[in-house]
């Protein structure tokens, strides 16, 4: 009874903070994605040649990558266990992922979506493993998608081919290598992961991984389609924009400190674009394709600002 008590304490105290820190990392990242904005010398002439039909069709693109991301977060946690997690469930903890890596030390949007889950879920574990697979198979995939991209672009097909088939064996490999992973991970957090967290494991990594290669190349057709609105897209193939676009984005995930990337992903996209096109409109793209990210992750944190409360709240139920 006492032991009840206690954990009812717990999800109270857990619940009188959760949001309130909802609230303040959507105030902060506004404030600093604003504030990124009007640093920036854009020249609004450029803006002029640009076709309007060709950025929604960007703009549709970028939301279909955010429908990929979900569908891989819903199916990661559902291969966990979760199997009544809702694909707006999952929505509103990407949504408020997408808020709080807007704030410095990015990793609070993964804690605090991971607080929700762990409310939700009643299992820690639970929330460490379907985030390590998430972020692992976001690296593993976003590495061999730009290694295989790259290589066909430079006309290797064949060692594109090697590097395709040594690709599938690692992705069998890492969710082979479940016991490894897993454990080394509860090992340095000093718990002990169940049975069911090594088949979680394997079952999802495999499944995330397509998931997140797929996104990586929706991602780069919407800059495809950026350079499209600008009419600069002569002398660019599909696949060097698509290592460019990954490149471009690991180098802002890899930029711990910097809040979503800002500007270290836009650097990367004008340094690779600006070889074949003036500086001016690879900057006018790279700031575009910004824009428009902040715009679904503005609009996936105002979905867990209003519903995270009402849907984010009661336990899940858990199968075997």
């Amino acid at each position: 009874m006492v032991e009840i008590e206690n954990k009812n304490l717990k999800k109270s105290r857990f619940q009188a903070i959760i949001w309130p820190a909802l609230y303040a990392f959507i105030l902060l990242s506004v404030i600093l994605a604003l504030n990124w904005f009007f640093s920036l010398k854009i020249d609004y002439q450029l803006f002029k040649m640009l076709s309007y039909q060709w950025l929604a069709a960007a703009i549709l693109m970028q939301g279909l990558v955010i429908i990929v991301f979900i569908m891989a977060w819903q199916y990661n946690l559902r291969l966990h266990g979760l199997s009544q997690i809702s694909f707006l469930q999952s929505s509103l903890m990407i949504g408020i992922n997408s808020i709080g890596k807007y704030t410095p030390g990015k990793i609070l949007g993964v804690v605090a979506r991971g607080s929700a889950l762990y409310k939700m879920a009643g299992d820690g574990r639970l929330v460490v493993q379907a985030t390590l697979v998430e972020q692992l198979a976001l690296v593993h995939s976003g590495i061999v998608v730009a290694a295989l991209f790259w290589l066909v672009d430079k006309g290797n097909i064949l060692l594109a081919l090697l590097v395709l088939g040594l690709a599938l064996i690692s992705v069998f490999l890492m969710a082979r290598f479940d016991e490894l992973v897993v454990n080394t991970t509860f090992k340095l957090l000093r718990r002990t992961p169940v049975a069911l967290m090594h088949i979680g494991f394997r079952k999802s990594y495999k499944l995330v991984f397509v998931l997140m290669a797929l996104m990586w190349v929706l991602s780069a057709m919407t800059l495809y389609l950026l350079m499209i609105a600008f009419g600069v897209v002569g002398g660019w193939s599909i696949s060097a924009l698509i290592w460019i676009t990954v490149m471009a984005y690991l180098s802002g995930f890899l930029a711990f400190f910097t809040p979503a990337g800002l500007g270290v992903r836009e650097g990367v996209i004008v340094a690779l674009l600006s070889v074949q096109m003036g500086v001016g409109v690879a900057v006018s793209i790279s700031i575009l394709h910004r824009l428009i990210t902040l715009l679904f992750d503005f609009l996936l944190g105002c979905l867990a600002l209003f519903l995270g409360k009402s849907y984010l709240i009661a336990p899940i139920d858990k199968s075997d």
